[in-house]
């Protein structure tokens, strides 16, 4: 047991530990985690330029690169790490403060003057050099002709804070990684979710939060616009209900601006449409005097985890929108912007599909929209007819119907995480920062002894020893002269 506490309390282990800890986080880093496998084989693809050279989706997923955080190797070095820190701290650190605790007299004129420091008073008594030590904050100890002073003892225990905060830090880290749970979910306005639907345990051992038996609604999404067009900032207003819809909570959420609630933190990171209001005349299908509401599908979001490929993307516009001139106006205005851009798009039937020909495209209004300020229509052989802002009350004409779009209902998504190690992690750089500034503090001491009518002095110090001997100078210059006896 002895040899093996020996060897974990080893200093070039634990910094071995610590090297590969850093490399495995800035792996972490650097490759996107939580996502699922068709994300890393369309990213880090088999066949072609591979990413370093070698780096493909299977070898991410096989070594688990993809939740390096939580793999098991990941903690297992936590906790080897953990294992070095505590063996330092009760074989090298915790001993050296046990004998800084303890007065050590020194009576050996020889002995003193063998350490860093060392003088001879004349004509000095220690009782005095005793209360010009004081004056310096030394705790002073009188005995049997020996004197023995120290300042500086939170200098000892600095390394030990500073391992015991690290040690907290890792807790929390573990903690974190096996009792927490992610999610995401996007809400449409004026809908609801149940949090615990959304989240997904980080391992067996996690242990649900209050949150997770919790209702998310949103209220309100809107999008702060720049005058150039870009996107500033995105607001959702967010409560949060308890089961018989009862209000808890409530808060904008925005980019920076999380909502937490029972043990769950709610981050703003995406946004989408969900519906498309409007008022149509002269529809066979539509009512005149009501507003209806058309769901909006995304041509450019993600669909199973992964991003849409481009023939997924054909597929996905021509299935949406029935004309053939249609589908390849949106492939074009898709691939002007870019494959990350937000296109959404909504279909107005203008007959009862049933009463169509059988396996005839049914006729209709197709309609589109990037943001939402604004929507552009199509007609029912593709024509581009117009944009309309909406809510501005301005109709447009399509293929004999009065058109009047009243507003674009948006989508929040939030990335939903409870993390029980935040507080450990959180206390255990708090700790980190002081203890390291603590741990910087100089441990002085210093022993004294009566040799007749004289005293020898001698003093040692850990840190800033230029310093120490400036300050045992003005201490030995501070105590005064004893006359000679006659």
């Amino acid at each position: 047991y002895k040899r093996t506490v020996k060897q974990l309390a080893n200093l070039k282990l634990a910094l071995g530990e610590l090297a590969v800890i850093g490399a495995l986080s800035a792996v972490g880093t650097t490759i996107k985690q939580g996502e699922p496998y068709s994300y890393y084989a369309q990213n880090y693809p088999e066949e072609g330029r591979r990413v370093l050279g070698f780096l493909t989706g299977r070898i991410i997923w096989a070594l688990q690169l993809d939740h390096i955080y939580t793999a098991d190797y990941f903690l297992l070095l936590l906790a080897l790490l953990g294992a070095s820190l505590a063996a330092c701290t009760s074989t090298n650190q915790w001993p050296a403060v046990k004998v800084a605790q303890r007065w050590r007299f020194k009576g050996d004129a020889d002995a003193l003057a063998r350490l860093q420091v060392a003088s001879l008073l004349p004509n000095a008594r220690l009782a005095d050099l005793g209360r010009a030590l004081q004056g310096q904050q030394y705790q002073v100890f009188l005995k049997d002709g020996c004197l023995y002073g120290f300042k500086g003892l939170a200098g000892k225990l600095g390394p030990i804070g500073v391992h015991a905060s690290m040690l907290l830090c890792m807790a929390g880290f573990a903690t974190g990684a096996l009792g927490g749970f992610t999610g995401s979910v996007m809400i449409p306005q004026g809908s609801e979710v149940l949090v615990a639907s959304a989240l997904r345990s980080a391992s067996p051992l996690a242990w649900s939060p209050r949150g997770a038996e919790a209702l998310l609604r949103c209220d309100d999404f809107r999008i702060d616009v720049r005058p150039d067009g870009s996107i500033r900032q995105f607001y959702s207003d967010v409560s949060v209900l308890d089961l018989e819809g009862n209000q808890l909570a409530s808060k904008t959420v925005s980019v920076n601006q999380p909502l937490r609630f029972g043990g769950v933190t709610a981050y703003q990171t995406d946004w989408s449409m969900s519906a498309l209001q409007l008022r149509v005349e002269g529809s066979a299908v539509a009512p005149a005097d009501t507003p209806i509401q058309l769901p909006m599908a995304s041509l450019s979001g993600e669909r199973g985890g992964g991003r849409l490929t481009p023939r997924g993307r054909r597929r996905l516009l021509c299935s949406l929108l029935p004309s053939a001139a249609t589908c390849a106006r949106a492939l074009s205005s898709t691939a002007a912007a870019g494959g990350d851009s937000k296109l959404y798009a909504t279909f107005l039937p203008m007959e009862d599909p049933a009463r169509g020909a059988p396996g005839a495209a049914p006729r209709g209004v197709s309609i589109l929209a990037r943001d939402l300020e604004t929507v552009s229509f199509y007609d029912s052989r593709g024509q581009f007819v117009g944009v309309r802002r909406v809510g501005s009350g301005k109709a447009i004409q399509v293929d004999g119907l009065t058109i009047r779009p009243e507003a674009l209902l948006g989508a929040t998504g939030l990335e939903l995480k409870a993390d029980p190690g935040v507080p450990l992690v959180y206390a255990g750089f708090g700790g980190l920062c002081i203890t390291t500034v603590v741990s910087y503090l100089s441990h002085s001491q210093v022993w004294a002894a009566q040799a007749g009518s004289g005293v020898m002095v001698g003093g040692s110090t850990n840190r800033a020893k230029v310093m120490f001997e400036r300050e045992l100078g003005e201490v030995l210059g501070a105590v005064p002269e004893v006359p000679p006896a006659a």
